[in-house]
């Protein structure tokens, strides 16, 4: 076992670590990780024979493929090729420090998370809509599949746990 598992072990041990803190952060660690570098599906397609358009199930990957054409709104091309990447490793980075902390500490750090979850949702929606209306957007969700929910997901869930955690902080009196 190495020293950082023995490590984390023995805080979870001792009860300085929540372990709803910390099977939080591993469940959306997982999920975050898995929309991103798995074949899961994002956005299904269905055929527009007028257009001679087969079928398609598209995951993150063809999402990249098809945002990196020429004339992709800029916020999609940056998202699908880098900006995912950076917020997902930023809020699971944060995620685990927030696992880790409590006190002041912990509250600072509930606060980062909160906003980088916001604006992993944000983003992400924001991404998938493109240059496209809202409505449109609105039309399309019954198309969004299992890659794009975990990712949305799992930042709605660190929101909630972060603005919970922020609130149930310790912070010691002035008096």
């Amino acid at each position: 076992m190495s020293t950082t598992s023995t490590y984390a072990a023995r805080l979870l041990a001792d009860g300085r670590v929540s372990w709803t803190r910390a099977l939080v952060t591993l469940a959306t660690a997982v999920a975050l990780l898995v929309s991103l570098t798995t074949p899961v599906v994002w956005l299904h397609q269905p055929a527009v024979p007028e257009a001679n358009l087969p079928t398609m199930n598209l995951d993150f990957a063809d999402l990249h493929d098809f945002s990196s054409m020429p004339g992709s709104p800029g916020l999609q091309e940056a998202y699908f090729s880098w900006l995912a990447w950076l917020l997902v490793v930023a809020t699971i980075v944060v995620a685990i420090a927030w696992s880790l902390t409590f006190g002041r500490s912990g509250r600072a750090v509930a606060g980062l998370l909160a906003v980088l979850a916001a604006a992993g949702l944000i983003v992400t929606t924001l991404a998938i809509k493109g240059d496209m209306s809202w409505s449109w957007l609105g039309d399309q969700l019954k198309n969004i599949r299992i890659g794009g929910y975990l990712l949305l997901v799992s930042y709605a869930v660190l929101l909630v746990f972060a603005f919970v955690a922020r609130d149930r902080a310790q912070v010691p009196s002035k008096e």
